[in-house]
């Protein structure tokens, strides 16, 4: 296992989400996203490789939202859990309107928890619910089953507004720092060097740190 800080983590994340096709503005949103999963107890790499491994093969376009004024539908082959979470940050009113929310069809609803967060109503508190798992998001804390496991499958996620009682943080992680398989790791490795420029005649000739 490998042990990463939160500034890695979101770098990682950020290159890795580029790598697999996403704009650089919702690339830097995964870095936001992985960081905030992270400080509270929730390995956000482990999770970001599930929704890349599952977008890369068609791309990121093919399982976007659809809106349609203030009506969202998902994606034929699975909405991506992170562009949603993005969309919800920018429009709250597509989950505050009620108090309870259908989202079919969601890649890594975990990802909605760190935008959820952002628009909760004061004094309030959401539930998550999908696939036997319930997570409780507060303004800025989030509980999680430790049962909770990544999957690149999309699946049905019921969200619902409810009173604010007590909402805690999941297990966390010493000094803001989660270990992640060094398979995972190589995972998003990969993605993320797709970012890089490639070498070009000039620079090997160069070599490293050359003068001009």
């Amino acid at each position: 296992m490998v042990a990463l800080s939160l500034s890695e983590t979101g770098a990682l994340a950020t290159k890795a989400t580029r790598g697999a096709g996403y704009s650089w503005g919702i690339s830097q949103e995964a870095g936001f996203a992985a960081k905030w999963l992270t400080a509270k107890g929730c390995c956000g790499l482990t999770h970001l490789a599930a929704l890349l491994s599952a977008v890369d093969r068609t791309g990121p376009s093919a399982h976007a939202p659809h809106l349609d004024g203030l009506r969202l539908t998902g994606a034929e082959h699975g909405t991506c859990g992170l562009t949603l979470g993005c969309l919800i940050s920018d429009m709250p009113q597509l989950v505050l309107s009620d108090n309870s929310t259908d989202l079919q069809g969601i890649i890594e609803p975990i990802f909605l928890a760190a935008y959820l967060a952002q628009v909760v109503p004061m004094g309030k508190a959401m539930a998550l619910g999908f696939s036997k798992s319930s997570l409780r998001i507060g303004a800025s804390s989030l509980e999680f089953p430790r049962s909770l496991r990544p999957s690149s499958k999309p699946i049905d996620v019921e969200l619902q507004i409810i009173p604010q009682l007590t909402v805690e943080d999941g297990p966390l992680c010493p000094e803001r720092r989660l270990t992640v398989d060094p398979v995972i790791l190589g995972r998003l490795e990969a993605l993320a060097a797709r970012t890089y420029v490639p070498e070009s005649d000039v620079s090997r000739a160069r070599g490293a740190g050359g003068a001009d």
